[in-house]
């Protein structure tokens, strides 16, 4: 697939890798990434396996016929990627993301970045507005309401519309926390100074130097005067860092934090 679509001209191509797989090994993962490199890719989206309950993979794991995902293997694979593609001049730009210089992926920056988007067709996602919503699902309900005459379209297609299958309301709160947890997924990190002047309040006034300098000493986070990022080690454990930025309504809904250890 990947020679074809060269042969056909695209110039810009990226490759998705799964790791951690059930019955992996470290050396497999290496092999992948070699050959991988070999093809040259402008781009390289590496993920661990995440199982989706009710899924065969998931039942099968869950049953016993395979392994249980192991997280220490994970690490490790992540960071020989790291270190192999960092080595061929890939830029390691977002935390599962990897590019040659000035190929970024400029519409999953879009998101990254927490800039407003929309999405036309059956599933696709929007944000606009302070509202984060989905279209149905199915693309016969799709077309099927899109074609329907008595279906309106008004500056906030999203109120009200059959098209939504759901949405959500971001408030400033959820806003602030998306937009930290967001730029701490870029290299970059977040800048002081443009988190001010999106939100007109200096980001130490939300969240206490106390709590960051706290994840600084856990090394899950490096800071100087320009901003805050992840440091290697924190984008392992990035999950739980983000937690720490969200407003309490929604640690609650993911559950109780517990104490982070190094």
């Amino acid at each position: 697939a990947y020679l074809t679509a060269r042969e056909a001209g695209f110039e810009n191509i990226n490759i998705d890798l799964l790791y951690a797989l059930p019955q992996q090994t470290i050396n497999d993962w290496q092999n992948n990434l070699v050959e991988a490199i070999k093809l040259n890719p402008e781009h390289l989206s590496l993920y661990p396996l995440t199982l989706e309950p009710g899924t065969p993979l998931a039942n099968a794991v869950a049953s016993g016929s395979l392994p249980k995902l192991n997280a220490d293997l994970a690490a490790d694979m992540y960071l020989l990627a790291k270190h192999k593609l960092a080595k061929e001049g890939y830029n390691h730009y977002e935390i599962s993301n990897w590019a040659l210089p000035e190929k970024e992926c400029q519409h999953n920056l879009t998101y990254w970045e927490d800039e407003p988007y929309l999405g036309f067709g059956a599933g696709a996602h929007s944000y606009l507005g302070g509202y984060r919503w989905a279209n149905v699902s199915s693309p016969i309900q799709y077309v099927k309401h899109l074609s329907n005459t008595e279906t309106k379209v008004s500056q906030q297609p999203y109120f009200n519309s059959p098209l939504v299958d759901n949405i959500e309301h971001i408030d400033r709160d959820l806003e602030i926390a998306e937009s930290v947890i967001l730029g701490l997924r870029l290299e970059e990190g977040v800048n002081l100074a443009d988190f001010t002047h999106r939100f007109g309040v200096e980001l130490y006034s939300i969240y206490p130097q106390q709590q960051i300098n706290e994840l600084v000493e856990l090394g899950l986070i490096a800071k100087n005067e320009h901003g805050i990022r992840l440091t290697t080690k924190g984008k392992l454990l990035g999950n739980e860092v983000f937690l720490r930025f969200l407003p309490q309504y929604k640690r609650t809904a993911q559950g109780k934090i517990g104490a982070l250890h190094p």
